[in-house]
């Protein structure tokens, strides 16, 4: 067997575009307003400007305007409040800003860069005084006050990464233009069974639906836990899973899960004013996916992490796939749907529907793969992580997906998965076991929400997400 498959045998998962499924935990209590990574870098600068001469010039500037305004607004707030009477300047370059902050009547003036990188939000820039000695003359030299260094950062939230991704277009891309940054968007105390996306309550951006082997957790596409449901009422599975694992899909606003651990599953609507789930009843059997608007429903592998190759619809139709999969992907568009699967043998294939599943796509199967439209154009890219077994580093891979005329037409001569990268990243902490895209809202490109698995039998969700080149 396998490197893959063994991974594949412990790790699976299935993802299917606003449908999806694989592994997710519980999440910790809504973060209060007060710890967003914004307010913390906010807090810390104006900590090292409390001995600033005001009145106190504000200059901010960021890749996104969104994430400039957001943070000037708190940052003036905090000045405020220490009483150095903060005034914003808005300016075409930082020595533009010392002009305009002295003809306000400004004493000092603070510069500052907002940037995200690699999911650490940072300001950094320079206090300088803007009093300019009288007696110089036509020198016009500063004020003898000393200046200062400033430099703040802290990991970036999931509310700095959809700033920062606000300028982002859904223009077709160039070679090597993609860029995407990573936030975390919660932190989780145990492994994941089952991950999903998919809009809960109709404002055009989806909410989050996380499975344990005990709780179905709902959360905002800002990590906020809205709401959560023990499970175990449902009963013991006779042959359960040694790891977490399961099925969730999304349609028309309802939730149908399965966990590996239970007996059956149940269909849940979510009432996220009353921060609670609402049962619908039980099911019988697994919630698959679906292939447009027809739910497809299966079955678990006894005992094991894997999905039984046959597959129906309430409506009757019923398909075979070449052998029992971990992961399965759908993704709708005009002229026709495309499909993703991954089997329990380390191989994956691709095709335009579950009766188009033969063409060999990569005989390398990452933990985690899914079809999601990264860059906004409609079609779908392929996003997969490492195909090792516990890399000391974990990475996301977004590729062009195969052409649905000819799977082989973008691949490697052997039918492996395409060669050209459209972006790389590193998923720190932890090995990727599920990923699903996610609309951040109308207009936007997909979010990809990854599950990560932390060495410690916790969990995170992060998110990556395009920003403007």
């Amino acid at each position: 067997m396998s490197i893959r498959a063994v991974r594949a045998a412990a790790w699976l998962a299935v993802a299917m575009g606003p449908i999806a499924l694989g592994r997710l935990a519980l999440s910790a209590d809504p973060r209060p307003p007060e710890s967003t990574a914004l307010v913390r870098v906010s807090k810390s600068v104006s900590a090292q400007l409390s001995d600033a001469e005001p009145p106190l010039a504000v200059y901010v500037v960021a890749g996104s305007a969104e994430l400039a305004r957001s943070f000037a607004t708190l940052l003036i707030s905090e000045l405020a409040a220490r009483n150095l009477a903060p005034l914003a300047i808005s300016a075409p370059s930082a020595e533009a800003a010392e002009a305009g902050a002295r003809s306000r009547g400004a004493r000092s003036l603070v510069r500052l860069q907002v940037a995200l990188s690699n999911g650490v939000l940072q300001a950094r820039g320079d206090l300088i005084s803007t009093w300019v000695n009288f007696w110089s003359g036509q020198a016009g030299a500063r004020s003898g006050r000393p200046a200062a260094v400033i430099y703040a950062s802290v990991e970036a939230d999931a509310q700095v990464l959809a700033l920062a991704a606000a300028a982002a277009t859904s223009a077709p891309l160039k070679a090597g233009e993609l860029q995407l940054e990573t936030a975390k968007l919660a932190d989780l105390p145990t492994w994941t069974g089952a991950l999903a996306a998919g809009d809960l309550n109709g404002d055009g951006a989806d909410e989050i639906v996380a499975l344990t082997n005990d709780e179905i957790l709902a959360f905002s596409s800002d990590g906020r836990l809205l709401a959560r449901r023990d499970h175990r009422g449902l009963g013991d599975s006779p042959v359960p899973c040694r790891e977490p694992f399961g099925a969730i899909s999304i349609q028309s606003r309802r939730i149908a899960y399965f966990s590996a651990a239970r007996r059956k599953g149940e269909v849940l609507s979510l009432d996220a004013a009353g921060g609670e789930f609402r049962s619908l009843g039980a099911v019988n059997e697994v919630p698959v996916g679906a292939q447009g608007q027809t739910q497809i429903w299966g079955s678990f592998v006894p005992g094991r992490s894997a999905f039984a190759p046959e597959l129906w619809s309430a409506g009757g139709e019923r398909w075979s796939v070449p052998g029992p999969f971990w992961m399965l992907s759908f993704f709708s568009v005009p002229n026709g749907p495309r499909a993703l699967i991954a089997f329990a043998d380390g191989t994956a294939s691709w095709g335009t529907g579950l009766g188009d599943l033969r063409r060999r796509v990569t005989t390398n199967a990452a933990a985690a793969m899914a079809l999601i439209d990264v860059d906004g154009d409609g079609e779908p890219e392929l996003v997969t992580t490492s195909s090792r077994y516990r890399p000391e580093a974990d990475e996301l891979r977004v590729l062009p997906a195969p052409p649905q005329s000819s799977a082989r037409s973008a691949s490697t001569p052997d039918g492996g998965a395409p060669s050209q990268e459209l972006w790389r990243g590193t998923i720190q902490g932890g090995w990727a076991l599920q990923l699903v895209g996610a609309r951040a809202g109308a207009g936007r490109p997909d979010q990809i929400v990854v599950a990560v698995w932390m060495p410690d039998g916790s969990a995170q969700l992060r998110v990556f997400r395009r920003v403007a080149p």
